[in-house]
């Protein structure tokens, strides 16, 4: 996140536009590679705190806005599900993938 913050200032460096993509495709498919084994049920609500305080920093650097804003506004404005929505609809896909492959498929 740090790096991203360098890289995303509000003077100079790259658009709202820009960064919002950047997140989208860089840091959220990184975070979340392999999060089917890390995030279970026994460490749902620390890992779910952790994740929301990525969320809301990820969406100030979208969104501009500063540390002191509500995060009522910062989900409202965001335009980012929350990550543990996100981790669902990954598991999800990722399931009906599964179940989806051909019975001769080497990994079923």
């Amino acid at each position: 996140m740090n790096q991203l913050q360098r890289i995303i200032k509000a003077t100079y460096g790259l658009s709202l536009m820009e960064a919002r993509q950047l997140i989208i495709g860089v840091l959220l498919p990184r975070l979340f590679f392999g999060s089917i084994v890390w995030f279970t049920s026994k460490n749902a609500k620390t890992t779910g705190t952790w994740l929301e305080k990525l969320n809301n920093d990820a969406v100030r650097l979208i969104t501009g806005m500063m540390r002191q804003t509500p995060i009522l506004f910062l989900k409202k404005d965001g335009g980012l599900p929350t990550l543990t929505q996100y981790h669902v609809k990954l598991t999800h896909c990722y399931i009906h993938h599964r179940l989806a492959a051909h019975d001769s498929h080497p990994v079923k």
